[in-house]
This record gives structure tokens, sequence and C-alpha cells, in this order.
């Protein structure tokens, strides 16, 4: 299986980040307790917690330093949209 995740956006022309590996309804997913802070800052990078010039904001970077059954119900929610695991 590929534990890679696409990022089409990434602007230094590679377009793949490195992800844990996990299967949800068939996609490669991230279990979100289990990852380190890079993984979760490519994910809240990748669910568009960023602003115009690409970096991730303060509420992206919170997100990221937040356990699973501590944020917020919007943001478990659009985590889980993007195929994260609690």
């Amino acid at each position: 299986m590929d534990t890679r995740a696409l990022h089409p956006d990434k602007p230094d022309g590679n377009p793949w980040i490195a992800v844990s590996t996990g299967t949800h309804y068939g996609m490669t997913s991230v279990q979100w307790d289990q990852s380190g802070p890079a993984v979760k800052l490519a994910v809240v990078e990748l669910c568009s917690w960023t602003t115009k010039k690409g970096t991730v904001t303060a509420t992206g970077r919170k997100i990221a330093r937040t356990p699973w059954d501590q944020l917020s119900p919007a943001a478990r929610r659009v985590l889980s949209l993007h195929g994260i695991l609690p």
C-alpha cells in the first residue's frame, strides 16, 4: 500500500507528503493521536488551515497541538472528512 498522500499545492514542486498508514474507506489515512507534530502540521495544511501565502494559521497550529478528544466537534468533522482517524 502506498503511504503517501497527494498534496497538489506544495510550492516546492514535490506533490507528496509522507503520512502514517491505515485505511479508512479504502483511502490512506492518518491516526491523529499516533501521529507526530510534523504529520499533524501537514494534515492541517491539507485541510486548508492556511494563509494566502500558504503558511499554517495560528488556528491550524493550535489544532495540530491538540489531542483528538480535546478538539472541537467542528475541527474533528473537518479532519474526519479528510480521512483522519482518532
